[in-house]
């Protein structure tokens, strides 16, 4: 397929949709509340890292019977009494159904853990301590494991940045916990860890994680490609007819075919109904000001295989060269949303993509475009970004001086479908 930019792009009506809910958390200060987001259903956690001395906190919030409007607080605060100061619980979060994982990269002299929360008989209140503490069995410190987080049913997904890989300082891995027979309890260590067979020093492989049945993305946002540093790459993991165990190596490497130096590819990924979607924001030292774009890769009837050709490449239509586009992602049914965490002056912003009638495909353009009503410079909204059903959840860490915030954006339609309006000359 040519993805090569056309003349025209598709373009659908941009109005703006704002909040029906903000988030906050009842003991709120500087934790930089929303870093991290993640929903399932009626539910929505978000990670303060930052939060009392950075030991870190997570927050719980259940959909009320009114639904989701106005400003709420948490049913239940996740922590865990083995953090130390600088530990940044809440740095990652992932949820599924009634189980939610929370990364806390610099635990243990940046070795990182991660722990795992089951939601108790009496639903998500209080306050919670983990279940399950999830660590890599040969962890070192300076690993960082626990930067990214993923789960689907049962299969949990770590990212490792700092891992050294024979002498490949940072090449960075991932690791796969599979439910045990006697369910998510204890200390608990790997099922199989995965790595790049072809990764080298500083990839930081594991930035971004991403898992849906047997298939797990991990993104390496500083691979080198070619002569481009730091263009960036994501690995495919198909789990082997023998199952998730020992080191696996990649199945399929995908990068994009117009990439460039200091792209980031990969600095974020989401992966559902076959459709991967990757965050490109761009020149990762300079951010959040930069440009940055995502792009669309569909699973081929034949299997993953390795690629630079993706189906549809994103951009705002209202893109300013400093809006940190693609710093988070999410997709979800026909709807991917990309966030754009420096636009207007850092205020942020997430974009919301519609897939077209005729698939993903060429280069298109948003359908409807996330503010929060009271947003401010440097508030950060689209940091990090989440989806679930007819709701889409934004994090704005830097709210309010820095306590952070989080919006939920809820529309009638359950996949936001709108038919497309061609438009050229764009």
């Amino acid at each position: 397929m040519d993805t090569s930019l056309p003349t025209g792009v598709q373009i659908q009506a941009t109005t703006p949709l704002t909040q029906s809910a903000k988030l906050t958390p009842s003991d709120g200060v500087n934790g930089a509340f929303g870093f991290s987001v993640a929903t399932s259903g009626v539910t929505v956690v978000a990670g303060a890292p930052f939060h009392g001395s950075s030991k870190g906190s997570a927050y719980v919030f259940v959909k009320p019977d009114h639904g989701w409007t106005g400003t709420l607080t948490q049913t239940a605060t996740l922590t865990a009494t083995d953090l130390t100061p600088g530990s940044q619980f809440g740095f990652a979060v992932a949820i599924s159904a009634d189980v939610i994982v929370v990364g806390a990269l610099l635990n243990n002299n940046a070795t990182g853990t991660a722990y795992l929360f089951a939601k108790p008989a009496g639903g998500w209140s209080g306050v919670l301590t983990p279940t399950a503490k999830l660590i890599a069995s040969d962890g070192a410190a300076g690993d960082q494991f626990g930067w990214s987080v993923a789960i689907a049913g049962d299969t949990i997904i770590i990212g490792a940045v700092g891992d050294r890989i024979g002498l490949n300082n940072g090449q960075g891995s991932a690791y796969v916990f599979v439910k045990p027979g006697g369910g998510w309890s204890g200390t608990l260590t790997q099922t199989a860890k995965l790595i790049a067979s072809d990764g080298a020093a500083g990839d930081g492989s594991g930035v971004s994680t991403a898992v849906q049945g047997d298939t797990v993305m991990v993104g390496a946002s500083t691979a080198n490609i070619g002569s481009n540093a730091d263009q960036g790459a994501v690995y495919v993991y198909v789990k082997p007819g023998t199952g998730w165990s020992g080191t696996l190596n990649q199945t399929a490497k995908l990068t994009a075919s117009d990439g460039a130096v200091d792209d980031g590819f990969g600095f974020a990924v989401a992966l559902a109904d076959n459709t991967l979607l990757v965050g490109a924001p761009t020149n990762l030292a300079a951010m959040p000001v930069t440009p940055g774009s995502a792009y669309v890769f569909v699973r081929p009837g034949s299997g993953w295989a390795t690629t630079s050709t993706f189906a549809a490449k994103l951009t705002p239509a209202d893109g300013a060269g400093d809006n940190g586009f693609g710093f988070a992602v999410t997709v979800t049914g026909q709807t991917a949303v990309v966030g754009a965490t420096g636009d207007q002056g850092r205020r942020g912003a997430a974009y919301l993509f519609s897939k077209p009638l005729s698939g993903w495909s060429g280069a298109l353009a948003h359908t409807l475009k996330l503010t929060a009503t009271d947003g401010l410079a440097d508030d950060g909204l689209g940091w990090s970004v989440a989806s679930s059903g007819n709701t889409i959840i934004g994090g704005a860490p830097g709210d309010d001086g820095g306590k952070g915030a989080v919006f939920v954006f809820v529309s009638a339609s359950n996949l936001y479908y709108l038919p497309v309006i061609w438009r050229s000359g764009f």
